[in-house]
């Protein structure tokens, strides 16, 4: 029992002096996060009450254990209550000290610490305590710049500036292409506005606003080009697009002819992408219905339509004016009928005359009598009736009144003649109407109406140089003269009239000669000589009378020309012509003017002599341009290139032997005389049962066999002599089409070739050939060498057709010239060659043998 009270007095001893400790940390005061305007500490004595009040709390706290214990265990209440008073001592000294602290601090504030501009302070106070921190924030569209809270400190200052909100930006936009922008702010609430040029559309958001975030509200927009759709081609039109569908271009319409336009010529892209104006037609046009004239009547179809045309004719008894067709034409909606002021009309027939001397003032109509009278001075044509015919025309021409010609007059209108002026007068117009009209003629003298008599001028005398020609010596007569030949006129009258006072108009001619190297050009013109031309002395009369120049001659043209001294061939090789003379060239490699005789050329170069040909000899033929050496072969020798072996040098060459710009290093020779070869190439064809693997030694011993067997059956022999010989054996292996078992065929392919020798070494042609004699030695010699050799041959090739004919059933033929005996065959190496085919190839040939060449002369090898 003793030791569970004593327990409880520890565990309220433990309590109490952690009431004491709890005490101690509360003690300090408590902060207020309201900001009202007041001090966020409390006063004293609001202060000592709230202790009290805690440390009663905490008190019965601290005493519930040492409660518990004096239920039970009365004995430990004294103890307890010493203990409380000691604690009450202590506590009351620390509450001392604390509040001496509180009321010390509680002196010490911050002001307001300002507003700032576009932003917000927490909380508002108008002082605050140490300690105490107060909140920055901005508006929406602003960014904080500084920290975002300060703290008040003990020194009644705030421990940092205020922070400020600056207005936040947005990117520059940009401009779109073929656009433009209105605003260059690009702050917070600030906007830019889009628009296009003339001819463009906005693609997107025309305004852009810069939001809170520092963005703009939309994309910046682009500028497309506004474009109108195809217009369509009116029916009968055209349209003429060339300036393209963007906005602003313009489409002009047009019709065919015969079709006017219903609507606008000119349509324009509009800013919405429409043509501007409704779609025109085309309209046919029509002329209006026309009136029919009076007596006349429309002789082809009526129609009204555009390019229709109507054919007018009056009837009978009347006459069109006014043109016989109208073509309906126009432009506009309705047609007009062309020409427009030739309306016909038709009017009665009547006879009329167009001459301004006719009598005749008034309009006839059929049947009607011309009347007419002349007036004096006049006279009629004839006096024959006229009447006006049916058809408008006159039965006779009408008469018309004249007027009297000069030298006669009439006084009286029935008077149908005029009278003759008296002699020697003559009046001064036609229609004279009276005899004083008549007066004296030129070169008489008298009263008007005569009687006149003649003036006449005395003889004029030449002058020096000069010719009196024709002259007379009544008025108006002309006395003509002239310079002699050589002179021209110095001064003076050619023509001199005679005057009706009897004197000579003019003056007395003066005549002076042309000067040197000119001639008489004209009565008063002397011209210079024509080129290269000259005269020995003054007074030349013509043209002709300028002689030519030395070196010039004269033309048909009368033209004096440059003697071309080339044309002669006075130069031995070039000519160059000069005006008046010439000079020579030498203008062929080689050579140069002779300084001696400058009219020829001396060689400078010469060629150098060629090397005589192998088998031959060169004849030389010398030339003004070129040295031409012919090959002459030797006796039994011919040339390749005969008749044309030759090798040259000269001019042509630049003095090179033509074989060595041929690039050769020497010249070919002559070459000794063979007789060609006749030839036939026989194949015959044998059936194996296989010959694809035959080794080099089984087709060698084939052909062997082959040629044993050909030797022995003698195809190359004739009356003991051999004719020929057997050369160039092939086998060839195939498939055979003839068999119908399983078997090739083997061919074997040679040649019998008659021997091929020296014609030179042949006694029959040597003396023949020898000679060049080609035609004989041809026709002769090789030509009957070669028709032997054939016939030799046609024997060899009838016993190889005997030997090697084919098998009965074949061919058609089973048998042959030579009889029938049975084919050969042969057993070679293991293989048995059964004759199939029989034999091809006995055609006969002539060639020459390897290494020769067919003779100019066509029949001899070399």
């Amino acid at each position: 029992m003793k030791k569970i009270l004593e327990l409880f007095l520890l565990l309220g001893f433990l309590l109490l002096l952690h009431g004491s400790t709890g005490d101690a940390d509360n003690h300090r005061s408590p902060k207020f996060t309201e900001a009202d305007g007041t001090s966020p500490f409390l006063q004293k004595e609001e202060a000592n009450a709230v202790l009290g009040k805690r440390r009663e709390k905490r008190g019965l706290i601290a005493l519930l254990p040492a409660i518990i214990g004096v239920f039970a265990i009365v004995g430990g209440s004294i103890a307890r209550q010493a203990h409380e008073r000691k604690s009450e001592a202590r506590e009351s000294r620390y509450e001392r000290s604390r509040r001496e602290e509180m009321y010390r601090r509680c002196k010490v504030q911050c002001k307001f610490p300002d507003h700032i501009i576009n932003g917000h302070v927490q909380p508002l106070a108008s002082t605050y305590n140490v300690g105490v921190s107060v909140n920055f924030s901005c508006k929406p569209g602003f960014d904080l710049k500084g920290r975002r809270s300060k703290t008040c400190q003990s020194t009644g200052e705030w421990d940092s500036t205020n922070p400020t909100c600056q207005m936040k930006t947005c990117r520059d936009p940009g401009t779109p292409m073929n656009g433009e922008r209105r605003g260059s702010d690009f702050e917070f609430g600030s906007s830019v506005i889009f628009t296009c040029d003339d001819g463009f559309k906005l693609v997107g958001t025309p305004t852009a606003i810069c939001n809170e975030a520092g963005e703009w509200s939309a994309a910046t927009p682009s500028c497309a080009v506004r474009m109108c759709a195809e217009p369509d081609i009116p029916t009968n039109g055209q349209i003429d697009v060339t300036s393209g569908r963007i906005y602003g271009s313009e489409v002009k319409y047009s019709c065919d002819e015969g079709y006017y336009l219903n609507g606008s010529s000119l349509r324009k892209c509009a800013i919405n992408e429409e043509w501007n104006r409704r779609q025109p037609s085309c309209q046919e046009i029509h002329c209006e219905m026309l009136r029919i004239p009076d007596q006349a009547v429309i002789t082809s179809t009526i129609n009204h339509r555009f390019g229709s045309v109507l054919t007018f004719s009056c009837n009978p008894g009347y006459h069109l004016t006014g043109g016989s067709q109208r073509i309906c034409s126009g432009k506009g909606s309705l047609g007009e009928w062309l020409p427009q002021n030739q309306f016909p009309s038709c009017h009665p027939i009547s006879c009329a005359h167009s001459s301004t001397r006719s009598a005749l003032t008034n309009a006839y109509t059929f049947g009607e009598i011309f009347q007419a009278e002349c007036p004096p001075g006049h006279h009629k044509s004839h006096e024959r009736p006229v009447t006006c015919l049916y058809d408008g025309s006159w039965s006779d021409s009408i008469p018309e009144c004249l007027p009297c010609p000069k030298g006669q007059f009439s006084n009286r209108r029935e008077v149908m003649a005029c009278s003759a002026c008296p002699d020697n007068t003559t009046t001064l117009a036609p229609g004279s109407r009276f005899i004083e009209q008549c007066v004296c003629s030129d070169g008489f003298l008298g009263p008007a109406g005569g009687p006149c008599h003649e003036v006449t001028c005395p003889a004029i005398e030449s002058t020096e140089h000069s010719i009196v020609n024709a002259c007379g010596y009544h008025v108006n007569d002309q006395c003509l003269l002239q310079c002699k030949e050589g002179y021209i006129v110095q001064s003076g009258s050619e023509k001199r009239r005679c005057l009706s006072n009897g004197l000579w108009s003019g003056n007395a001619l003066r005549c002076i000669a042309c000067p040197l190297n000119t001639y008489k050009a004209g009565s008063n013109l002397c011209h210079p000589c024509p080129r290269n031309t000259f005269t020995h002395q003054p007074g030349a009369n013509r043209v002709d009378h300028c002689l030519c120049l030395p070196g010039f001659q004269k033309t048909v043209n009368g033209e004096c020309q440059d003697i071309n001294e080339c044309s002669q061939s006075l130069c031995e090789q070039d000519c160059q012509n000069t005006p008046g003379g010439f000079w020579c060239t030498c203008t062929e490699p080689g050579y140069e003017v002779n300084p001696n005789r400058t009219s020829h050329c001396l060689r400078s170069r010469e060629c150098e002599e060629p090397p005589q040909p192998k088998n031959g000899a060169f004849v030389c033929l010398e030339g003004y341009r070129n040295r031409r050496c012919s090959i002459r072969c030797d006796p039994g020798y011919e040339h390749i290139a005969q008749p044309n072996a030759y090798e040259q040098c000269g001019m042509e060459t630049d003095w090179t032997w033509s074989y060595q710009l041929r690039g050769e290093a020497q010249i070919i020779g002559c070459t000794e005389t063979f007789f060609p070869e006749v030839t036939i190439e026989p194949e015959v064809f044998y059936l194996v049962q296989s010959c694809s693997q035959l080794t080099p030694q089984q087709t060698q011993n084939i052909k062997d066999t082959f040629l044993q067997m050909l030797v022995s059956r003698g195809i190359c022999h004739s009356s003991g002599d051999i004719i020929c010989k057997t050369t160039d054996i092939s086998i060839r292996c195939g498939v055979s089409r003839r068999s119908k078992r399983s078997a090739q065929h083997l061919s074997i392919r040679f040649k019998l070739k008659t021997e091929q020798r020296s014609v030179y070494h042949d006694p029959h042609c040597y003396a023949l050939c020898s000679s060049n004699a080609t035609s004989q030695c041809s026709s002769r010699c090789i030509s009957d060498h070669i028709a032997e050799s054939r016939s030799k041959l046609s024997d060899a090739s009838a016993r190889l057709l005997s030997l090697f004919r084919p098998p009965s059933g074949v061919f058609t033929h089973s048998r042959s010239a030579l009889g029938s005996p049975v084919p050969v065959s042969l057993n070679i190496a293991g293989l048995s060659l059964i004759p199939e085919l029989g034999i091809t190839g006995l055609s006969i040939h002539t060639d020459c043998g390897d290494g020769m060449v067919m003779a100019p002369n066509g029949v001899s090898c070399g």
